[in-house]
Formats: C-alpha cells, structure tokens, sequence
C-alpha cells in the first residue's frame, strides 16, 4: 500500500512540473457564434464634447496640435472616428473662467437677441469637423435657462420658473432656426436639460418628471410643431442611467409625439434597462460619462471603458454612447480622453481613447447591432454589428484576461471570405493586423491578452446590373428597377444596377415600369448576371398611356383627349407625349400603333 501512495504521489509530482514547463499562453479555443439574422437596436453614433470653451482651448494649442486632436478624435482612419458632437447651450453664466466657463446667451433679457458666432466657441470648431469628417449629428443640451428664467435669477441651482415655460419652448426653438439661418449649422438634436437631478455652483437646473410633461405637452411640443421644427428632442439627461425623468412623458400622449430620445448619463451607477422608452419605439442616448477622480490613461482604464460601451449596447441596448470631453486642459483626473497641458502646449492620449475607438470607429451611425455569443469564456466579452445597406460589419472582442484567448467565430446566417482585425493593446493603439481567412463558415481569431480587438469584414454583395432601350426616343432615364425589393432609377445613359440582392438567391423577377411604358417583367434572372449589355439592351415598348398593362385603344384615346397639346399650356400631358417632342400629335398615335395589343407577355423572352 505505501508503496502506491509513493507512486502516486510520483505521478502528481511530474505531472505538476510538466505543467510548469508548458508554455504559459497555451490556450483552448473558444466559440462565439454571429447570427446575421438576430437583430437588436440600430447605432445612431458615438460621440464626444468640447463644451465649456474646450474648443477654444484646443484652438490656442496652435493648428498643427489642433488638427492633430481633431484626426485623433474624428478621423476614422487616424484615429478614434467619433460621429456626435455634444455642445452647450450658452446660458451667459458667470462662474468659472475662460478655461472652463459657459458661453454667453443668445438672449441675456427676455427682450434681446444677441445673435453673435463669437459667443459661442463650439462654432467654428464645429464647421471645421462638419468639413473635415463629415460630422453630421449636432447635440446643443442646455445646463440651465438663462438666468432670467430662473427661480433664484442664476443660472446655478434653482429651476425654471412655470411662467417661464413658453419663453424656454421659445428660446430652443429660436435656437435651431436662427443657427441654420445665421450660423449655417443644422442643430441635429436638442437636449432640454443636463443633469435635472443636481444642484451645482455651475450651471444647473433642477427639474422633475411631471414638469417635464407639462413642459413637452402645453409648450414645446405646439411651439416646436408650429415652427416646424425638425430637430429630435432628447429627454432628461440624469447623472444616472435611468429612463425615470422621462415616464412621465412617454406615458403622455401629446408629450411624448417628440420624447424622441431618452438621454442618461453613467455617473455611480450601472446599466439598466429603459422597458418604457424601448415600448414607446424611442431612441436611448447615454450623452455623457467620465472619471472625476482618477487619472489612470493605461489599458487597464481603456478596458474598463470598453466594458461599459459593451453593458450599455447589451443590457441597455441603447442607441447612442458618448465620453465627456474629447480634449480638456484638465490633466489631474479623467475627464478627456486627451489631456491638454495649456502651458506647455502639448498634450498626452489616454488609452481610453483607442479602446473606445475600437467601436467609435468601425460602427457607424445608420448601423445595427445583431447577435453574438456575449461572453464565450470568463473575461471575454464579445458584441457585433453591421451595415445592412452594404453587408460590412465589425465583432468587437474584448478580453480583460492576463493571458491570450484564440476565439473561433462561426458566422451563421451569412459569410466573408476573409476579416482583418485591429487592436489596442498596452503596446498598440488601433494596429491593423494580418487578414484571416475565413474558411466555410468561421474564423479564428486571437485576443491578446489585456486587449480591445474589432474583427471588420463584409458580406459578398450581389447585383444585377444592364442596359435598358426605349422604343420611342431617346430618352431612357427614369426607369425603375425593382428586384426582390430593392429599387434603382437608370441614369442618362439608360444604365440601371441593382445591389444588395439577398444572399443565395439564384433566381428572380427584375421588373421595369415608368409612366407611359408597358411594364416588363423578366423572369428567372440570376442575381450575379446581367440584363443585356450596351450593345444589345432590354428594351421596354412605350404606349401603355393608361397604365393598364396593354397597349390598346384606351392608349389612343388617351392621346386623343390632349392631342395637339403643347408643353407649356395646361391642356398638355407628358404622359401622352410618347415621343417627347413637346407635342402630343400623330407621332404618339403612331407609338401606340407599333405595339397595338401588346401586353407584359408580349415581349421576347430573354
């Protein structure tokens, strides 16, 4: 008996030391699965704020340094590629300094208007980013009213006055249409209140979900319906993540025509999910979050961010997610991704920047979230997202673990011939990496450890493409294409294309109409081939005046009601000039009698 106990434990011993000798980032694979066709919440964008004169700070680092910021924040091939850009909406405070203070007011006395571009810095910064990478979402979110409107006459603490409430309906409208006329900037977005659960020393306002509702029902929502404002209204903007200051409003039938986004921040709290606003089909914004204390710029920060972009998409299944300041001139906490030292003129990138951008960048706005394995093994988290109108998409895999992880992505429901990857890591910011080959239906990727990686591919697109002729003259555009629920209009030329056919399909009908013409359905077409080339077009017979789908005496006596009509007199109609030579006369008849008694069938098979 001793004598197996010894051998035993001989056993456990050099099985002990084998594992020692064993690489350390040997690992087994893990399996996430990418369901193309199990969908979940649309991307509006990701985004960032130069508010409180940071974008005049950003502007006195010099232009080389500015521009520099700009491709790290915006550029979606240098940097980050933020899509939102959060404002203030000056309220003409007086606290705080040119550093970091508010803007000045458009409106300082209920009977003055002071529509200057100097006072408000967001503005040429703005433009330059509109021009430069498209930027095309404006948030303006007021911290408070000006202080005329307010309960305690400041624009800190305090809140808005009830006989106040058309003159704040007022003013935001007055805001939105005077930047586009004055200023040549479309406010995208409007945010009515920052942060209505908290008082500060800086500009503040507080407000409650039942004077939200009678705010939105009796003010803005008329005001903003008669001025025919078009810009969507975001709702609350609390320090926590809570749909609770909007209920009231969703549960409004008149307050909640333009509720059209519930807006939250993430200050101490978590993500939860928004029941109300996803039943009322509103949009879900966190507008802003960042670290007051820390100031922690490595990886191990960059993840944790990375992490709460990963909670909000899967359990808040929001919209929208932006940072607080892009670039500030704080450099003690975490408030920017970039910290500015305004002295020195230069400035230091946290990581959070990249692992940010490693979603910021790659998943753009009209995309959509769809369904992946959210966490496959413990420490790797995993989301994925495409383009519907293009078939790209991006699976983002985060892995917080201390040693590497090989994940193999099986792809169900649609395919890619190869992904490229990129990846932050404590030694890189967003580096492309190698392709990888998809082989049948997966992949295999590796996840550093410590590492933020975004698998960017795209699923084959098909199309039908070919000429189109007419019978009657030589005007070919203005058809319409239609295949399977797709449409294309041809060009000058007559040349239509048709893309995004779905997947597999090896047959359709392709059919072509336009007002005057026999509609032509062509059968069995393959989604790779081609409808006739510029030597030898489809052609589609005109005639068919009355839209019946034959070409018959009804055509003629059409004709006959405008005939000798000319364009320009109010007896004319296009439609019946089949030859379009701004006459309505004998040439049409003549059009009609070419193909007498056609109908969709008569035509050649192709």
């Amino acid at each position: 008996m001793k004598k197996r106990i010894r051998f035993t434990s001989l056993v456990t011993l050099l099985t002990f030391l084998l594992v020692l000798a064993l690489p350390q980032n040997m690992y087994a694979a893990s399996t996430v699965t990418l369901d193309w066709d199990t969908n979940y919440q649309n991307i509006d964008g990701f985004g960032v704020s130069e508010a409180f004169h940071q974008s005049n700070n950003i502007a006195l680092l010099g232009d080389t340094k500015k521009n520099e910021i700009y491709d790290l924040l915006f550029s979606t091939t240098k940097g980050a590629g933020f899509s939102i850009f959060r404002s203030i909406l000056g309220d003409g405070g007086t606290w705080g300094n040119a550093e970091d203070g508010p803007n000045k007011t458009m409106q300082p006395s209920e009977t003055t208007w002071d529509w200057k571009e100097s006072n408000d810095d967001q503005i040429p910064m703005y433009k330059e980013i509109r021009e430069k990478y498209g930027i095309d979402k404006l948030l303006y979110t007021a911290w408070s009213p000006p202080a005329w409107m307010k309960s305690n006459g400041s624009t800190s603490r305090g809140t808005i006055k009830a006989d106040k409430y058309q003159a704040y309906a007022t003013y935001l409208a007055e805001h939105i249409k005077n930047y586009k006329s004055k200023f040549g900037i479309d406010i995208t977005h409007i945010g009515i209140s920052n942060e209505p659960n908290l008082e500060t020393n800086y500009s503040s306002c507080t407000w409650s979900s039942s004077q939200f509702k009678t705010f939105m029902k009796d003010y803005l929502v008329p005001t903003f319906d008669k001025e025919n404002i078009t810009a969507k209204v975001i709702m609350g903007e609390p320090m926590a993540c809570t749909e609770s200051f909007a209920i009231d409003s969703l549960n409004d039938a008149t307050a909640s025509k333009r509720t059209d986004i519930v807006g939250c921040h993430n200050y101490g709290s978590t993500y939860v999910a928004f029941p109300t606003t996803k039943s009322k089909g509103k949009g879900i914004w966190m507008t802003e979050v960042s670290d007051m204390n820390g100031n922690d710029i490595t990886i191990n920060d960059g993840l944790k961010w990375a992490k709460e972009v990963h909670d909000f998409m899967t359990i808040t299944q929001g919209n929208s997610w932006s940072y607080w300041w892009g670039a500030c001139y704080k450099t003690h906490n975490g408030e920017g991704l970039i910290q500015m030292n305004m002295g020195a003129k230069t400035y230091t990138v946290a990581k959070r920047l990249y692992t940010i951008g490693q979603y910021a960048r790659f998943i753009r706005p009209e995309w959509q979230r769809f369904s992946a394995t959210a966490s496959p093994v413990s420490g790797v988290y995993v989301t994925a997202y495409k383009d519907p109108a293009t078939g790209e998409f991006a699976v983002v895999a985060i892995n917080n673990g201390s040693s590497d992880q090989s994940v193999s992505f099986n792809l169900k429901g649609f395919t890619a011939s190869a992904v490229t990857p990129y990846t932050t890591s404590a030694s890189q910011n967003l580096a492309e990496g190698s392709s990888i080959a998809v082989s049948g239906s997966s992949f295999t990727g590796n996840l550093p450890a410590k590492s933020v990686t975004t698998f960017v591919g795209a699923k084959p697109t098909k199309k039908v493409s070919g000429y189109i002729s007419s019978s009657s003259s030589d005007l070919k555009e203005g058809f319409k294409v239609e295949a399977e629920g797709t449409s294309t209009l041809t060009d000058d030329k007559g040349y239509f294309e048709l893309t995004n056919i779905p997947e597999n399909t090896t047959e359709t009908t392709v059919k072509i109409s336009k007002d005057g013409y026999l509609a032509r359905e062509i059968k069995n077409v393959k989604v790779s081939g081609t409808l006739g080339t510029n030597g030898n077009p489809v052609e589609i017979w005109a005639g068919d005046t009355t839209q019946d789908g034959a070409i018959n005496m009804a055509d003629v006596l059409q004709i006959a009601k405008f005939f000798n009509s000319t364009s320009g007199s109010t007896k004319y109609n296009a439609e019946a000039d089949l030859s379009n030579d701004g006459v309505v006369n004998m040439a049409d008849v003549l059009i009609v009698a070419k193909h007498f008694n056609a109908t969709i069938d008569s035509y050649p098979a192709l």
